[in-house]
């Protein structure tokens, strides 16, 4: 019979690693990327709802015509969210703050860079690229207005999704949402005075979305004044190869945007050849619609990328599969409850846009119903990219992107297109996910060797990952300190059973005893009822303790160096011994870890 863990659930509340820092932390998260997805698309979204309501069709039109540049500018913008982002966490998984710098650094220069050439593009050759985007006649002075409107916003759109993304990581989760609530209050406030009070075009329409992203980002910008702020602008320690890693990592959802780009253009013209203005009306505002509800899958791919790639970083695996459940179960049950209204209701969703006529309601609600039943495939999709991203299969990931964004969708309409008509280009988008899904899980099966894949399988982790020690405990522990003081003589009870040196094992103990302890006794607040997690690594010439837990932050070396007193003996004992104590703040987590050589310990 397998002997009994001492880390058990019997043993009181002391349990093996559960999943309640990575439930917690993962939808703290969501939520946040969820807005920030929003966010992504509300300047566009409100100029639509009052375009289309103030002036008119044909400006509406040009809006759906102007939209694939918002998609390039979203593309160049998830670069650097999800490549510059994604590298700096891994960086801090693996301790290295200074590297965390470089990219922070490295990324700001490519976003203002790349701004001011789109800028510049955008605005000289406005009336050429309105043309090649469709816009005829009557749309066509709307979009050039619009487009170089747009334009002077590009560095703030560009930089806005990197600057949200760092702070979160450097400990600033709330500051996104406080920078959206400013973006959102301030684009309706102008878009309204434009078109209502000053009775202006589309120029001053684009503008106030320009000033609204531009007020979003100097709002981001407030974490760099904070006191536990660690981000630095400093001398890049490689820029070309980060700048190489970073477009290799965010390939896959820049290339996602900028497919969705050329897909929007193949799709108004053919439906400006079949149908007309009023079906690439239905499109727009379709699209709107999934924009806006899509925020939710891509928010959950957003903030599981951002998780994983840390837990990457630190080689957890098991916080890894724990992340991708807890995002398809989260993310499942908000696309559900999204589906119930876009189902029922269609039409209320494209008449929010302004659109009244009948034959156009007609062919959006088509959309918006094939989109509803394709959310929770989608977010499959989604989660499945955003993982490879995070853990270094960004070949695998663009395949995948570039088959979803375009190639399966393009493919399915040009085959529907002829029996089915526009609705065939509505039911498009469902089959491209369809055979998305099907690309993946095949390509998973081939590397795996299995007919049905597990669910662990469908991650890509290589088969010694997390794998380089003698033996690994992770556990949870709950925030009281009888479960502290009975942790540690579990934990030398389990060193006894496993034959480990008592010196190891002693030490062990006494580390985190005293600073498990202390984050019972100041971090949390009291009647607080919650856990944190705790990993003991025994590798050949170290012993790794890493702690970690969601509480307020509180850096309990700083507290131990302020409140120096004689009780505090065994942590100075820990911290002497220990050849590397690193605290820091990061996704809202505080994770404390501390290196011991056995060398020093065997003298």
């Amino acid at each position: 019979m397998k002997e009994a863990s001492a880390f058990e659930p019997s043993a009181g509340r002391l349990a093996r690693k559960n999943d309640y820092i990575i439930k917690n932390v993962y939808r703290s998260f969501l939520f946040v990327s969820i807005l920030t997805a929003i966010v992504a698309t509300v300047g566009m979204m409100i100029d639509n709802i009052v375009v289309g309501r103030f002036l008119g069709t044909e400006s509406f039109s040009a809006m759906g015509i102007v939209k694939p540049i918002s998609l390039i500018f979203s593309a160049f913008g998830n670069i650097s969210a999800s490549g510059g982002v994604t590298m700096a966490a891994r960086a801090l998984g693996r301790g290295d703050k200074n590297k965390v710098c470089s990219i922070f650094t490295t990324t700001v220069l490519y976003c203002v860079a790349v701004g001011a050439a789109l800028m510049a593009g955008c605005w000289i050759f406005a009336p050429q690229i309105s043309g090649l985007l469709g816009a005829r006649g009557d749309t066509l002075q709307p979009t050039v207005e619009y487009l170089r409107g747009f334009a002077l916003g590009a560095v703030p759109v560009i930089l806005m999704p990197a600057v949200m993304g760092f702070v979160k990581l450097d400990g600033s989760p709330k500051l996104p949402l406080i920078s959206m609530a400013v973006m959102t209050v301030l684009d309706v406030a102008l878009d309204l005075l434009m078109a209502v009070v000053l009775k202006k075009g589309m120029f001053f329409m684009a503008l106030a979305t320009t000033i609204s992203y531009f007020a979003a980002v100097g709002v981001g910008f407030l974490h760099f004044i904070r006191g536990y702020n660690t981000l630095r602008l400093i001398k890049p320690s490689e820029l070309l190869g980060e700048l190489r890693e970073m477009f290799a990592t965010g390939a896959a959802t820049a290339v996602n945007r900028l497919c969705d780009t050329l897909k929007i253009i193949i799709f108004n013209n053919m439906l400006a050849v079949i149908a007309g203005t009023g079906a690439i009306a239905a499109l727009n505002a379709r699209s709107q619609v999934g924009d806006l509800v899509g925020s939710v899958i891509m928010g959950a791919g957003q903030a599981l990328m951002s998780i994983t790639a840390l837990f990457y970083g630190e080689e957890d695996k098991s916080a890894l599969l724990g992340s991708l459940k807890e995002s398809l179960k989260t993310g499942m049950l908000l696309c559900v409850v999204a589906m119930v209204p876009l189902l029922l209701v269609p039409s209320f969703f494209s008449s929010f846009f302004g659109v009244r006529e009948e034959a156009v309601l007609a062919m959006a609600d088509v959309g918006i119903r094939y989109f509803a039943v394709s959310m929770p495939i989608r977010l499959v999709n989604t989660l499945c990219i955003s993982a490879y991203q995070s853990t270094e299969h960004s070949v695998h990931a663009m395949i995948a992107s570039i088959l979803q964004a375009l190639v399966f969708t393009v493919l399915s309409a040009l085959v529907l297109v002829q029996p089915m008509g526009v609705d065939g280009i509505m039911a498009s988008f469902l089959a491209g996910e369809v055979l998305t899904f099907l690309y993946i899980a095949i390509v998973v099966g081939i590397r795996k060797k299995r007919l049905l894949p597990r669910f662990s399988d469908y991650m890509l982790l290589r088969k010694d990952f997390g794998k380089d020690h003698i033996r690994r405990w992770d556990l949870s522990v709950g925030n009281d300190m009888n479960e502290v003081m009975k942790l540690s003589k579990k934990i030398t009870d389990r060193g006894q059973e496993e034959h480990i040196q008592s010196d190891y094992i002693n030490i062990l103990a006494l580390a985190i005893e005293e600073l498990a302890g202390n984050v019972v006794r100041h971090a949390f607040r009291q009647g607080e009822k919650k856990w944190f997690d705790v990993s003991i690594i025994e590798k050949q010439d170290e012993l790794i303790v890493r702690m970690r837990d969601n509480a307020e932050m509180f850096d309990p070396l700083k507290y131990l160096h302020e409140n120096c007193a004689s009780g505090n003996i065994g942590i100075k004992l820990v911290t002497e011994l220990a050849s590397e104590v690193q605290y820091r703040r990061s996704i809202g987590l505080n994770n404390l870890i501390i290196r011991i050589s056995k060398q020093t310990i065997a003298k």
